[in-house]
C-alpha cells in the first residue's frame, strides 16, 4: 500500500507540474517563477502529503541526465566561449565560496571557517536547470545564452568538489589546503580523461547500433555510466558527464543515423521537461521541512542571515563578472587592441542571471548529520535554511526583474538581430549545399552512374530549393519577398492539411493500412514543422 501511495503522490506532482507550466506559458512567465512559489503553497496545505527532498535522488537520478542533455547540445558554444565559461565555472565559484565564507565566519556567531566554507560551496554555483529555464523565453544574444548555460553546466563540478572537501573537514576536524588542492586537480584531470575515454568508446559502440530503440536506450544509460563511477571514486561525476555529452554531441552527425536523431529528439525533450519542472516544484515543497529544522532559531536571526548571504551571493557575482571582464583590459593595452570592447549591457545581463536551484538544496540536505566525534554537524539546519533563501531570492528577485531589464537595456533587440543573421546564414548554407548537390549529380551523369531523366528530376528539385532560399539570403532580398513568402507558407500549411484529411479518408475507407498512414503522417508532420519554423523566422 505504501508503494501505491508513493506512486499516487508522483502522479499528483506531475499533474500539478503540467497545470502550472501551462499557466506559466499562458502568462509568458518563466516556469520556475510559478513552480517554486506554488510548491511553497502546496507544502503548507494541510491535506497535501509532506515530501522531504532526498539528496541522492537529485544527485544520482536528476543531475546526470540534465547535465548530459545540456552538454550534448552545447559543444560549439562551449568551445567558442571556453575562456569566459572557465572564469565563471571555476574562478567565480571559488571567489563566491570564499566571499560567502568570510562573511558567514564574521557575522554568524559560532561558525568555524570549515562550516562557513561548507555554506559557501553550497550557494556558490548557479543551477543549470534554473538558468536555462529562466532565459529560454527571452531573445538574448547567443553568446550570453551560451556562456550562462556553459557556466551552469560545469560549475557544479567545482562546487560539489569544494563541498566534499569542506564538509569532510568539519566531520574529521582537520583540513590541509595543499592536500585539497592536489586532490582537486587530480579529480579534474581524472574526470576529463575518463569522460574523453568513455566518449570515444561509446561513439564507436553507437556507430554500430542501427536500431533506434536500442540506440535511445543506450543514450539514456550514457550519463549514468559517466556519472556514477566518477562519483564513487571521489569526484563529483558532473565533469565526466559533461565531457561525455560534449564529445558525443560534437560527433552526433557521424554516429547517429537520421532515424535515431528524429526518434530521440522528442524523447529527450520530454525527459528534460519532466525533470526540470519537477525539480522546481519539489524545491518549493521543501520550505516546510526547512522551517521545521530551524524551529529553535529566532525568526529575526533567520531573516537577517538569509538576507545577508543572499545579498552577498548576488553582489559577489556582479563584482566578479565586471572585474574579470574590464580590469584585464584596463591593465593590458594588448587586450584592448586584439578584441572589441565588451558591451556593458551584455556583461550586466550575465552578472544578473545567477539563479540558484535544486542542486544547492540537495547539497545542503546532503550535509552529514554528525561529525566523527559524534556531535551534531554545526549549523546544519541554518545552512539548509540559508541555502533555500538564496535559491528563492535569486529566482524571484533576479528572475522577475529579467524581463523588464532585458527590454530596458535593449538586449532583446540585439538577440532578435542575431536571430535574423542566423536565418540568413541558414539560407546561404542551404543554397551552397544545393549547388554542391547539383555539381555532384552532373558528375554522376558524366560517369554514367545516373540517367539523364533521373538527373533532370533531381536538378529540378535542388534548383527549386535554391530559388526558394535565394529570397532570404540577405536582409534586402528577405524584405523584398517577405510578404510573398509568408503567404506561401500559409498556403503550404493549408495544403498539408488537405493532404492529411485525404489520407485519413483513405484509411477510413480501408484503401490504406495504419502503417501506411503513420508513414505518410510522419512525412507530413516533418514538413509542417519546417514550415512552422519558417513562419516563426518570418515573424522575427
Amino acid at each position: 500500500m505504501e508503494v501505491i501511495n508513493q506512486i499516487q503522490i508522483v502522479f499528483v506532482l506531475l499533474a500539478a507540474m503540467v497545470a502550472l507550466t501551462f499557466l506559466a506559458n499562458r502568462w509568458s512567465v518563466p516556469a520556475p517563477l510559478i513552480l517554486v512559489p506554488s510548491g511553497v503553497i502546496l507544502g503548507f496545505t494541510p491535506w497535501f502529503p509532506r515530501i522531504e527532498l532526498n539528496p541522492d535522488l537529485i544527485l544520482f537520478v536528476f543531475l546526470p541526465p540534465l547535465v548530459y542533455i545540456g552538454a550534448f547540445s552545447s559543444w560549439q558554444a562551449l568551445r567558442k566561449n571556453l575562456k569566459p565559461i572557465f572564469f565563471l565555472s571555476f574562478g567565480l565559484v571559488l571567489f563566491a565560496t570564499v566571499v560567502v565564507a568570510v562573511v558567514a565566519h564574521r557575522f554568524i556567531p559560532g561558525w568555524s571557517w570549515a562550516v562557513a566554507f561548507v555554506l559557501g560551496a553550497i550557494v556558490a554555483p548557479t543551477d543549470d536547470v534554473a538558468a536555462a529555464a529562466v532565459i529560454r523565453g527571452f531573445s538574448l544574444p547567443h553568446r550570453i545564452v551560451s556562456v550562462l548555460e556553459g557556466e551552469a553546466l560545469l560549475n557544479d563540478a567545482t562546487a560539489l568538489t569544494a563541498f566534499k572537501f569542506s564538509s569532510a573537514a568539519v566531520v574529521s576536524g582537520s583540513f590541509s589546503f595543499a592536500v585539497a588542492a592536489v586532490n582537486f586537480l587530480g579529480i579534474v584531470l581524472g574526470e576529463v580523461g575518463f569522460g574523453l575515454l568513455l566518449g570515444w568508446v561509446l561513439s564507436k559502440l553507437r556507430q554500430k547500433v542501427k536500431d533506434p530503440t536500442v540506440a535511445i536506450a543506450l543514450s539514456f544509460l550514457t550519463p549514468f555510466v559517466a556519472y556514477l563511477p566518477a562519483e564513487r571514486l571521489g569526484g563529483s561525476g558532473v565533469l565526466a558527464t559533461a565531457v561525455v555529452g560534449s564529445y558525443l554531441g560534437s560527433r552526433r552527425s557521424e554516429i547517429l543515423t537520421p532515424g535515431i536523431r528524429l526518434a530521440g529528439l522528442p524523447i529527450w525533450e520530454f525527459m528534460a521537461f519532466i525533470l526540470n519542472n519537477l525539480l522546481f516544484l519539489v524545491t518549493g515543497l521543501q520550505l516546510r521541512a526547512v522551517l521545521e529544522k530551524t524551529s529553535d532559531l529566532p525568526a529575526r536571526v533567520l531573516f537577517y542571515d538569509g538576507v545577508l548571504i543572499s545579498a552577498v551571493v548576488i553582489f559577489s557575482r556582479v563584482l566578479w563578472v565586471f572585474s574579470e571582464t574590464y580590469v584585464p583590459r584596463l591593465l593590458s593595452p594588448h587586450l584592448r587592441k586584439v578584441g572589441p570592447k565588451p558591451v556593458w549591457r551584455h556583461v550586466f545581463m550575465i552578472s544578473w542571471t545567477g539563479m540558484r536551484g535544486s542542486i544547492s538544496l540537495a547539497a545542503a540536505f546532503g550535509i552529514p548529520a554528525a561529525t566523527e566525534a559524534g556531535i551534531p554537524f554545526p549549523g546544519r539546519s541554518l545552512i539548509i535554511f540559508i541555502a533555500f533563501c538564496v535559491i528563492l531570492s535569486t529566482l524571484v528577485l533576479q528572475g522577475m526583474t529579467l524581463a523588464p531589464l532585458i527590454r530596458w537595456l535593449g538586449v532583446d533587440r540585439d538577440g532578435k538581430k542575431e536571430q535574423r543573421g542566423a536565418h540568413y546564414q541558414e539560407a546561404r548554407a542551404r543554397i551552397e549545399a544545393g549547388q554542391a548537390a547539383i555539381a555532384e549529380i552532373d558528375t554522376w551523369t558524366k560517369q554514367g552512374a545516373c540517367s539523364e531523366p533521373v538527373a533532370r528530376q533531381l536538378r529540378r528539385y535542388y534548383r527549386d530549393q535554391i530559388r526558394k532560399f535565394s529570397h532570404h539570403r540577405d536582409e534586402e532580398s528577405d524584405e523584398q519577398f517577405a510578404h510573398l513568402s509568408k503567404r506561401a507558407i500559409e498556403l503550404a500549411i493549408k495544403a498539408l492539411g488537405t493532404e492529411r484529411a485525404k489520407v485519413l479518408e483513405l484509411r477510413e475507407d480501408g484503401a490504406i493500412s495504419d502503417s501506411v498512414l503513420r508513414l505518410i503522417e510522419l512525412d507530413l508532420d516533418l514538413q509542417e514543422m519546417r514550415l512552422g519554423r519558417d513562419a516563426h523566422s518570418e515573424d522575427n
